[in-house]
């Protein structure tokens, strides 16, 4: 009888230890399972990290290639007007003048038409805080702040580009 126990208990034991095996293996499985998910997660945190940094030097590029193209039609400009100084006088001075007549003749038919909607609020009696509105509408402050930005912004990017060297 005791040799019958004693195989029952090694058979008991010798199962127990392959099912505390199965049970360590499969707890080891899980564990690494999820060591695995959290890399794959991190890896895919890396991922979009560096899609992200490689998008913005994508926009910066663009940035400084549409500022470098920028500088280079003001260099041209000048480079332009300077060509225009080996011509006889009259011929120069016409040549030369061509721009800064076109932006007169613009800005004064601009202002005739802005004075006459001005007589016309006036003579119909509007209230003139509403004809403000008209008058200095967001079209007209964004065309002068391109007309000044084309007069006088190309001292400025040339500074930029100065102080960038």
């Amino acid at each position: 009888m005791s040799v019958i126990a004693g195989s029952i208990i090694g058979l008991g034991s010798a199962i127990a230890t392959g099912v505390i095996d199965i049970v360590g293996k499969k707890q080891e499985r899980k564990a690494k399972i999820e060591e695995m998910g959290a890399e794959a997660a991190l890896l895919k945190v890396k991922a979009e990290t560096e899609i992200e940094r490689i998008k913005v030097e994508g926009d910066q590029r663009k940035q400084e290639a549409g500022l470098a193209a920028d500088v280079d039609e003001i260099k041209k400009l000048y480079d332009h007007d300077m060509s225009l100084t080996g011509t006889a006088g009259w011929i120069q001075s016409l040549r030369a003048s061509v721009r800064p007549f076109i932006t007169y003749i613009f800005f004064f038919m601009f202002l005739a038409t802005k004075i006459c909607l001005l007589s016309y609020a006036i003579k119909t009696g509007a209230d003139l805080l509403k004809i403000a509105d008209v008058i200095l509408d967001a079209e007209t402050q964004t065309l002068f702040s391109a007309v000044i930005s084309f007069w006088f912004g190309s001292r400025t990017i040339s500074k930029f580009s100065e102080r960038k060297r």
